[in-house]
C-alpha cells in the first residue's frame, strides 16, 4: 500500500521501553499519517532516535513493545465511551466499579474498530518503501572540484569618501558567517566595471568587500556565527543594512539537514519562514515565545522559480532546492536527542542552522527585504564535521549567483 492510500488521521502510537513496569507507555494520538510516518516509521527504519510523547527512543532495540493502529473516531470518543460504560454498569449494579481511572490515552488500542497497522508499517514496508537511501560518503579530492575556493581574491582597500560614494550603488547585501562561507561567495564575486579588483572597505567594527555578484553591485561581509553577541548576525546585519541601504540582503551558507532518507548532503534550503527556538517560556511544558516571521514575498517567488539551474557533488548527482521554514538558535546541534525533540516541536521545518534569528530580526527592524539561502553539510546527528562544508557553502552560493544574474529579478523591490 503506497502512502496516499492510508487513512489520514486519528493515528495513536504506544510505547513500551525495555525494564518499564507493564502499565508506564509512551502515547502519540490523534496523529497524521505524515506524522506517523515522518517521527516514527522513518527513524524506525533508519534506526535513528525518535519521539513519542515527549520519549525519546535513540533506536529501535530500546523498545520492548510498540502499537500503531488507526481508528475512525478521535481518541478522546473511545475515553467517552468506555466512561459512559462503566457509569451504566455502576448504576445497573448499583456498586462503585474500578477504583483506577481510566487512561484516555490507552483507550484506541483495545477498541474493536481500532485497525493494528504495526507489523505493515514497520516491518513489511522495509522492503517496498519508496524512501531515498542514506548519503553514501562522498569520496573525492577537494583541490581538484572546480567550486573549491582555498582563499580570498586579491582586493583593493579603498578609503572613507569612496566607501561613501559607493554606498548609493548597492543594489544587494550577502551576508555568511563562516570561513567557508565567504570564501565560497568571494569566488563567484568579480570586480566592479573598469576596476581589476574587489573591493575593500573597513568601516567602524566591520569588514565590506564590494563587486558585482551575477547583474548586481553587492557589498559581502561576514559575522560571527550566532544571532546574539557583539559581531554576530543581529549586530552585523543591521550595520549592513543602514550603511549600504541594498534592495535586498541574503545570508548565504552552511545548515543541518532534517532527514538524510529524504534530502541529501549539498540540496539547497531556501528559507520561507525563520523558527527561532530560543526564546521559551519553561514550565510543566516548553512554550516557545518567538514570532515565526516570513522571508520576503517577492524574494522567496524567485527562489521558488529557479529555471535552468544545475550544481553537481563530486559523484555526479544534481543537488535539489528545497523550500519551507528553517530553524534557528544559539546552539551548534550535534545531538541525535536534541534534534528529534527540535522537529518534534517544529514538524513543518526542514532544517536548521544559527543566524537567521539574528538576520530577521534586524532586517524587520530596518524594513530590508532579506531571506536565508543554506546548503547541507551534516545532519546534526552527533557525526558532525567539516569535510562536507565547502561543497555545501559552493552550492548554496551558486543557487544565489544564478538568481541574481538575472537583470531584472529585483525590479519589484
Amino acid at each position: 500500500m503506497k502512502w496516499v492510500e492510508y487513512p489520514g488521521k486519528f493515528w495513536h502510537c504506544r510505547i513500551q521501553l525495555n525494564g518499564a513496569k507493564n502499565n508506564e507507555y509512551a502515547f502519540l494520538n490523534d496523529a497524521t499519517i505524515q506524522q506517523i510516518r515522518e517521527q516514527i516509521v522513518e527513524p524506525w527504519i533508519q534506526n535513528r532516535a525518535f519521539n513519542v510523547g515527549g520519549l525519546v527512543i535513540r533506536n529501535s532495540s530500546h523498545i520492548k513493545e510498540i502499537n500503531i493502529v488507526q481508528t475512525p473516531q478521535p481518541c478522546r470518543y473511545y475515553a467517552e465511551q468506555r466512561e459512559n460504560s462503566r457509569r451504566r454498569l455502576e448504576i445497573e449494579t448499583r456498586m462503585l466499579i474500578g477504583l483506577t481511572p481510566i487512561n484516555k490515552r490507552s483507550t484506541p488500542f483495545g477498541e474493536k474498530m481500532a485497525k493494528d497497522y504495526t507489523h505493515e508499517l514497520l516491518f513489511s514496508l522495509r522492503a517496498e518503501t519508496d524512501l531515498l537511501e542514506p548519503d553514501e560518503e562522498l569520496e573525492y579530492q577537494i583541490e581538484e572540484q572546480d567550486w573549491y575556493a582555498p582563499s580570498l581574491p586579491v582586493t583593493k582597500e579603498i578609503g572613507k569618501e569612496e566607501t561613501e560614494r559607493l554606498k548609493n550603488e548597492v543594489d544587494i547585501a550577502i551576508v555568511t558567517a563562516t570561513d567557508v562561507e565567504i570564501k565560497a561567495v568571494m569566488r563567484l564575486l568579480k570586480p566592479f566595471p573598469r576596476r581589476k579588483n574587489i573591493l575593500l572597505a573597513f568601516v567602524g567594527p566591520e569588514t565590506y568587500y564590494l563587486g558585482k555578484f551575477g547583474e548586481y553591485k553587492t557589498v559581502v561581509t561576514k559575522c560571527r556565527m550566532g544571532a546574539g553577541g557583539e559581531g554576530a548576525a543581529t549586530l552585523a546585519t543591521e550595520q549592513a543594512q543602514r550603511l549600504w541601504n541594498p534592495k535586498a540582503i541574503i545570508m548565504v551558507g552552511i545548515a543541518f539537514g532534517r532527514n538524510p532518507t529524504k534530502q541529501k548532503l549539498a540540496d539547497v534550503l531556501v528559507a520561507s519562514q525563520i523558527i527561532p527556538y530560543e526564546k521559551q517560556r519553561i514550565g510543566e511544558k516548553i512554550i516557545y515565545r518567538d514570532p515565526i516571521p516570513p522571508s520576503n514575498t517577492t524574494l522567496l517567488n524567485r527562489f521558488e522559480n529557479v529555471h535552468n539551474w544545475e550544481f553537481t557533488r563530486p559523484n555526479g548527482t544534481y543537488c535539489s532546492i528545497r523550500v519551507g521554514p528553517i530553524l534557528s538558535g544559539e546552539k551548534l546541534v550535534d545531538d541525535p536527542d536534541f534534534k528529534a525533540k527540535l522537529f518534534q516541536e517544529f514538524p513543518q521545518a526542514i532544517g536548521g542552522e544559527m543566524e537567521g534569528a539574528g538576520l530577521c530580526a534586524a532586517s524587520g527592524r530596518v524594513g530590508t527585504p532579506w531571506i536565508l539561502v543554506k546548503s547541507i553539510c551534516d545532519w546534526g546527528d552527533g557525526k558532525k564535521h567539516k569535510k562536507e562544508q565547502p561543497l555545501a557553502a559552493a552550492a548554496a552560493t551558486s543557487l544565489v549567483h544564478h538568481v541574481l544574474s538575472q537583470k531584472t529579478v529585483l525590479d519589484s523591490l
